[in-house]
This record gives C-alpha cells, structure tokens and sequence, in this order.
C-alpha cells in the first residue's frame, strides 16, 4: 500500500502542472514529453570494469544510469514572464546490486513486494525564473556547468541531478554562477543490504575523543540518526564572454561538519572558501577556457586543482602532493542536405587523490570523510555512490571519441563511440588515505576499452510523436579478456 500511495501522489502532482486551470497567459508554455522505452541486453561475459572492493561508479553507471526507465513522463510549464515549474518521474527497476540484467522491466510478483519499481520516482521537481540577465532555480534537476565538456570536472549532466538552489546573473560580459547543493548523507547499498558492509566511509572517523581540548566533537553519523551530518555543495563560479573566446574560474566546495555548523562565509557568491572559510571544507579550485574558432567548431579544457603543494616555489608546506586533474575536449558538428553531422574528442586525466581531501590534513586536523567530492544517489536499499566531480573518479586516464550522424532520407541515426580508460584499482572515495599514503599513487593500473556501433531508426507516429528501434552492438576489451554485448531497444516518444 506504501509503495501504492507514492505511485498516486507522484501521479497527481504531475498531473497539477498540467491541468487546465494554468492560465491562458501560461499555457503557451506547457510543456508534455511522454516516454515508453523497452531494453534487452545481452553479453558473452559478465565482467565488471572495476572488480575490487572499492569502487568509482564506473559499472554502475554503464549498467544501470544508462540503462533508460522504463516509462518517462515530464511536464513543464513557462510564462512569457519568465516564471516556471518543471516536474519529471520514471518508472526505473528497483536497483538489487544486479550489473547485468537483461532488461529494464520491473520484476512483478516478488514476494512482499509485487511491483520492484524505485520508490523515489521524482528526477525533476523545480521552480525557476529566467531572463537574459538573471535566472533562478530552486529543486531538483540536472546540473550543466561544463558546457561541451561531458566529462568535466565540475558538476555536469552526467549526474542524475542535484537538490539545489542555483542563481545565474549577468553584468556585461560577465556572468557570475551561484549554487548550493545538498549531499543527503546516506549510507551506501552495499553496506545497507549487507553486500559489502564496508563500503562506505566511516563517519566517525578521526572523532577527537571526550575531554580532548579543541571542543570535543560529537559523532557524525549517517541520516538514520537524528544527529545526523549535513552534506553541501558550494560553487561561485565567474565567467567572461569574449566573443568567440570565453574563460572562466570557478570556487567548488564540499562542506560538511560536526553538529552541523555552517556560516555566512560558507554562501557569500563571489568569495573564495578557500581564503575566507571559518572551517573546513574541502576546496578546489577549475580554470576553464572554450574557443569557437569557427560556427559549429568548439575547443574547451579545464584544469582542476584539489591541492597546490607550495614546497615548488621554497615555501614549506604540509608535504600533501599537488592534487590536479585535467580535461580537454572538442566538438564539432555541421549541417548539410542529408541531415547532420558531429564529432566528439575528450581526453582526461585525475590524480590519485582527486576529490578525497577530508579535513586531516590541515590543523586541528578535523577529519569528516563527509568532506570527499562523493555523490550519494537515493535508491529504496540505500546510496548508489558516483564521484561528484569526475566521470571515473580519482587515478583516471581517458579518451573518449565519438562520430555521429543523423541522415533524415532515411530516418536514422548512427554513431560510433570509442573509449579508452586506465584507472588506478587503489583510488577510490572511500577508503584512500590522503596522508602519509606511500602505496596508492604505485598501484596496479586496470585498462579497459569498448567499440560501440549505435542504429537509431525513426519513425513518425503523430505530429511530434515517433516510434525508434536502437541497435547497439559493442566490442569491450579488459585487461586482456576481450568480449561483446549488444543492447535492442524500442520506445515510443510523445510530445
């Protein structure tokens, strides 16, 4: 009945957004997309990228955030004002630790359980104004601040979404971005559903014990508890528009401490955390720049910087390494008779250490692991965790190219995508020390590759509704093993 309820109350709160007393002067704006979207997979091996104990979310998001919901509704209403509200659900399988299912149909008739679907259906619920010079938003939707970059380092649309409240304004050529997040601090599935019951962070590790001098910290547990620790995600970020040049930087912040203690300092737009913050957080610092040399061509990088050992310049500093990470990619497309045509290079690379500052470092040596750049993805059995600013996570090297084209004469669309990734088996978001850690950075290295070819035919059912049958077959490549898969899909898509 619980799980009956949630379906009733989703249902009706869509339905609110589009129901007919939005007024004439708002109905312009309305907005219905509708999705049914059927998956079979199939592979000759069941091999996961990452096999060790500790992961990065690599498998999870190639298994299971890529694979669609079965069923998608989203409605959207604007003004010509520029006031709006955005609510998406899914139907999604209810998530059991299974890499290599078949296909995305819910199971129906488990015992206790007669429909496994998520329970958390929502993935946008937002309200939010827009004009050429500020916009706002407040809910939850997908972040985009990597413009071309789909493997950037900063918070992007390879993320499911985010809980936030997002402020953009312009002065001149300047544009300054403002967001604050929430984290929900909940323990993994793993360790929920007994899995592997270490995989996550300890988050009493580093808990000064009672009586010690500096303030004596309580624990910080996970949201079970009533003292549970609150997780933040700060970004200030200012951007310059010079014609076909644009360069940005960009204040990124995870915050997160014992009883809950947060300051002015920590949501003032345009300051550095890094220079101002009243405790710690977990600082780093992205330097972007994006070039249109010509219409449809786009060069864009990044550089990121978690930490600046100052010893290279003679000023004595922790002995901590410099902790960098960098993404260059780009992209092209064009038009022509036939229909469209596009290419896509990125290539990136995160140290060993990338994200997992937490507070040991630096006097009084307030450790929270809450601190490490984790995304925590709410599901019925727990956290799916993912890394928040990084597709692979720390210890990372990749390449991922792809060339796509859509030929309208006969309704397809076709691409083919290549991937190269070399990850470190020790770098994780859990359990990798950030100090005195003398054996991660030495570690084994797994290589993996994947050849993809992807069909796309299109149909038109109605005006605005088609019909599309996907073939994707793929020739994966892991540490010597070399396998295929392949993906059938059809779905019908309303608008």
């Amino acid at each position: 009945m619980e799980k009956l309820r949630r379906i009733i109350h989703a249902i009706l709160i869509l339905a609110a957004l589009a129901a007919p007393n939005l007024s004439a002067y708002s109905r312009p704006g309305v907005t219905t997309e509708f999705d049914l979207e059927y998956q079979w997979f199939y592979g000759t091996e069941n091999r996961l990228v990452e096999p060790y104990k500790y992961k990065s979310g690599i498998d999870l998001m190639r298994s299971y955030f890529k694979r669609p919901p079965l069923a998608r509704l989203l409605l959207e209403g604007r003004t010509v004002a520029g006031f709006g509200a955005v609510a998406e659900a899914v139907v999604r399988d209810q998530w059991t630790g299974d890499y290599f299912r078949t296909d995305n149909f819910p199971v129906v008739g488990t015992e206790g359980d007669p429909l496994r679907i998520e329970n958390f259906f929502f993935t946008k619920a937002a309200v939010f104004y827009e004009n050429p010079g500020f916009s706002f938003l407040f809910g939850r939707e997908k972040p985009d601040y990597n413009g071309t970059l789909w493997t950037g380092l900063l918070p992007g649309t390879r993320l499911p979404y985010l809980d936030s409240v997002r402020a953009r304004g312009k002065i001149g050529r300047l544009t300054i971005d403002w967001m604050v997040a929430n984290i929900p601090s909940i323990q993994s599935w793993e360790t929920q559903s007994g899995t592997n019951p270490d995989f996550d962070v300890d988050p009493n590790e580093g808990v000064i014990p009672a009586g010690a001098l500096y303030y004596g910290w309580e624990s910080s547990p996970f949201s079970t508890n009533p003292a549970s620790t609150i997780i933040l995600e700060g970004m200030n970020r200012l951007s310059w528009d010079l014609g076909p040049v644009s360069i940005g930087i960009t204040d990124h912040a995870m915050m997160a401490r014992r009883q809950n203690r947060f300051y002015i300092t920590d949501f003032i737009p345009v300051l550095s955390r890094h220079q101002a913050a009243v405790a710690q957080t977990n600082n780093s610092m992205a330097a972007d720049i994006s070039w249109t040399p010509v219409q449809g061509l786009i060069l864009a990088a990044q550089a990121g910087f978690d930490d600046i050992n100052a010893d290279i310049i003679g000023v004595s500093d922790t002995g901590s390494p410099t902790i960098d990470a960098y993404v260059a990619g780009i992209e092209y497309q064009t038009i022509t008779g036939f229909g469209s045509f596009g290419l896509d290079l990125e290539a990136g690379y995160t140290h060993w250490l990338w994200g997992n500052y937490d507070g040991s470092e630096i006097w009084p040596n307030d450790v929270n692991p809450f601190l490490r750049f984790q995304y925590r993805y709410l599901t019925d059995s727990g956290a799916l965790l993912l890394p928040l600013t990084s597709p692979y996570g720390p210890g990372a090297v990749w390449l991922d190219a792809s060339a796509r084209a859509s030929i309208r004469r006969w309704n397809l669309d076709a691409a083919l995508c290549f991937g190269y990734l070399s990850k470190n088996s020790e770098a994780n978001l859990i359990d990798t020390p950030v100090i005195n850690n003398t054996t991660t950075a030495a570690a084994t290295r797994t290589r993996f590759m994947t050849l993809a070819l992807s069909l796309t035919w299109k149909q038109k059912v109605f005006a605005g509704d088609s019909w599309e049958i996907t073939v994707r077959p793929e020739l994966l490549y892991l540490d010597g093993d070399i396998w295929h898969e392949i993906r059938l899909s059809t779905a019908l898509r309303i608008r």
